[in-house]
């Protein structure tokens, strides 16, 4: 089945998704969302549905995980006494599932803050009779809004509101934070930063292997070089993963994956020039394109490249521009930076400064937006500015990442603009615009030029008519076979010539 017709058909069953609630998960329901996915819970079809649904809407915040980085952290987290799972963050499940799938007997604790996403992440685990609980919680300050138990039943989970709850013992823990959060934290360690704070929260209750999804500036930045520092000398980090990028549709930040337990060594992988594979993923349109479907092209992993990885970290490979195992003494001030460890062999190149670069992106950007056609919805379709349309779009997808970038990693104070220079609308209308007040845009007098151009040869054509007509009219003007009288036709053809 198609995901188009899939998310039409979920729509039919539960509505509209931003109405999703815990009243829609019924046993009933459950049943026909199984048959719709022909009984095939190892794919987290929910997830599939809400980026196809939800993708390009502008409010749309959340991101989600991708399925092989998924499948990474599972195997990655693998032990043979596990039995509880702490998924910290947990969105709506996806972490939580592929565990599920390499152990169908593990329980769960899932905590995720956004009350929207609950819905679906309780549906994702009752479906699959999953046992454990679902909070709906704050990790950082321990406030706890909801908590909601599952326990196993006949085919699917029952859901219990829980009034008393505990965390138990946990083997296992896994997550994908918000990344960047500002906030102060002073316990082991002092930070300003909650990416680290939400690694320590989760090591205070995780006896077992850990594996998270962050940002690569926890690998080098310097006001996180105090929890780098604590973790290694209390030997608690174990790898570190660098990951390609396009990875995730939403952000272009490059993640790292740190994967934690007790050891003497830690392994560096660096899986940027890494064979991935490139996945096709359809996409619901908005505005005035909602009945299109897009193919975005997103980086992900296949099992042999997961498998690479596995085997790089615990046979403690050494291969050159991929993989090296290292001792705590070995790693120079604190850094992480899976490159300096592989041996990536790089040219030194003399490169701009950020300020520079971004400045005259931001420049080209601006004159790009001086300016700005409003179009009919078809007259764009027959003049093919549909796809020119569709390009400003995505634009605007990739700049907001850009600015996250540039805001929070690369912490300078630029901001590029959006994509301003088109617009559909429904009502007959053409206009083109020049918005800039001070100068005329270098598009608008080369059209400008292009118009008197044609304006010559119009000019030049119309007066090759009237020579016709002129060649035509007088032969009968003076036979007098036309009265004309009060007209004065050579004056009028004269004024042409």
């Amino acid at each position: 089945m198609e995901l188009k017709e899939l998310t039409q058909n979920f729509i039919n069953i539960f509505g509209q998704l931003e109405e999703f609630g815990l009243e829609k998960i019924t046993n009933s329901n459950c049943e026909k969302f199984l048959n719709l996915i022909s009984g095939d819970l190892e794919t987290d079809y929910l997830q599939k549905i809400w980026q196809f649904y939800m993708a390009d809407r502008e409010d749309k915040k959340q991101d989600f995980t991708p399925e092989s980085l998924c499948q990474l952290v599972s195997e990655l987290t693998k032990s043979k006494d596990e039995e509880w799972v702490y998924d910290m963050c947990s969105g709506s499940g996806a972490l939580t599932i592929q565990k599920w799938v390499s152990n169908k007997n593990l329980k769960f604790v899932c905590e995720e803050l956004d009350e929207k996403i609950i819905p679906f992440l309780i549906f994702n685990l009752k479906i699959r009779n999953i046992e454990g609980y679902v909070i709906n919680g704050n990790v950082l300050t321990g406030e706890h809004k909801a908590v909601y138990k599952l326990v196993k039943g006949e085919k699917f989970s029952n859901i219990e509101p829980c009034m008393f709850f505990e965390y138990p013992g946990f083997d296992t823990g896994i997550s994908n934070p918000p990344f960047n959060l500002k906030g102060e934290y002073k316990k082991e360690v002092e930070l300003k930063n909650m990416n680290y704070v939400f690694v320590l929260k989760m090591l205070e209750k995780v006896n077992g292997k850990v594996a998270f999804i962050l940002p690569n500036s926890v690998t080098c930045s310097e006001d996180e070089k105090s929890a780098r520092k604590y973790l290694l000398e209390n030997k608690k980090i174990r790898a570190v993963i660098a990951m390609p990028g396009k990875m995730f549709e939403k952000t272009q930040i490059p993640t790292t994956m740190l994967y934690f337990e007790n050891a003497d060594t830690i392994s560096f992988i660096d899986c940027r020039i890494q064979n991935f594979i490139v996945e096709k993923r359809e996409q619901k349109g908005e505005l005035h394109t909602k009945n299109r479907v897009y193919i975005k092209e997103l980086n992900t992993f296949s099992k042999e490249n997961i498998e690479e990885i596995l085997t790089a970290i615990f046979e403690k490979k050494k291969i050159i521009g991929f993989s090296k195992t290292v001792t705590a003494k070995e790693i120079v001030d604190d850094e992480w930076k899976t490159g300096i460890h592989v041996g990536c062999i790089e040219e030194e190149k003399k490169t701009r400064s950020y300020e520079d670069i971004l400045n005259d992106l931001r420049r080209v950007m601006e004159q790009k937006n001086q300016n700005k056609l409003t179009i009919n919805e078809v007259w764009a379709k027959e003049l093919g500015f549909v796809e020119v349309f569709e390009n400003a779009n995505k634009g605007d997808e990739e700049t907001e990442g850009l600015n996250d970038t540039i805001k929070n990693t690369l912490k300078l104070d630029i901001n590029l603009p959006k994509q301003d220079y088109i617009r559909l609308t429904k009502s007959k209308e053409l206009k083109w615009e020049n918005k800039d007040k001070k100068e005329l845009s270098s598009t608008i007098t080369l059209a400008l030029q292009t118009w008197k151009t044609m304006l010559h040869f119009l000019n030049k054509e119309e007066n090759r008519y009237l020579v016709e007509l002129r060649d035509k009219l007088l032969p009968d003007l003076m036979n007098g076979e036309i009265d004309v009288s009060g007209i004065n036709i050579q004056r009028k053809i004269g004024d042409k010539m």
